[in-house]
């Protein structure tokens, strides 16, 4: 922040560099300072300001962080490259943290970026919140009619079966 020559304003330095705090006048942009890996600087910046979560700033001299990316996060404030969304998640563009699949749904791959590539447990399975794989149905005692069929609970847990009951269904022949 220096007036070069009697100018009558301050330098301001261009966006992706801040002022030189070493200097008590500045007299010339040349002067500024590149701001670093993981920050970015405004038009007249005088500090650098840490990238939020959810986005980065993967080289020196940036105006603003560049949000992750769909398929990816970043949870820590000043960092230079995002991570990649693990299996049983998803995460949307600029997550700072990654989404749980629906409970009933599950997510077997990494990258995922919409709850709608989170796949419906199928008949015999359940699947908590944020599962990566369906788990299969108790042996005995429960049942699990799938997410789609599971008026309950939507697949998220096993149908307690009611007493006396068996939904297993055999042809048997006629005597």
């Amino acid at each position: 922040r220096g007036r070069p020559g009697g100018a009558s304003a301050p330098i301001r330095c261009p966006g992706g560099m801040r002022t030189n705090t070493a200097l008590a006048v500045m007299s010339s942009i040349d002067e500024c300072v590149w701001c670093a890996n993981g920050t970015y600087c405004s038009v007249g910046s005088s500090v650098e300001t840490p990238c939020l979560p959810g986005s980065i700033a993967n080289q020196s001299a940036m105006e603003s962080c560049d949000l992750c990316g769909s398929g990816k996060f970043q949870r820590a404030y000043g960092q230079t490259a995002c991570e990649i969304c693990t299996p049983g998640f998803y995460c949307k563009q600029g997550s700072a943290e990654p989404t749980p699949c629906p409970a009933g749904q599950f997510g077997n791959a990494t990258g995922l970026y919409s709850a709608g590539q989170c796949v419906y447990v199928p008949i015999n399975f359940w699947a908590p919140l944020g599962s990566r794989v369906p788990e299969p149905c108790p042996t005995s005692g429960f049942y699990c009619p799938g997410a789609l069929r599971d008026e309950l609970y939507g697949g998220a847990k096993p149908v307690l079966m009611p007493v006396g009951q068996s939904t297993r269904q055999e042809e048997a022949p006629a005597v």
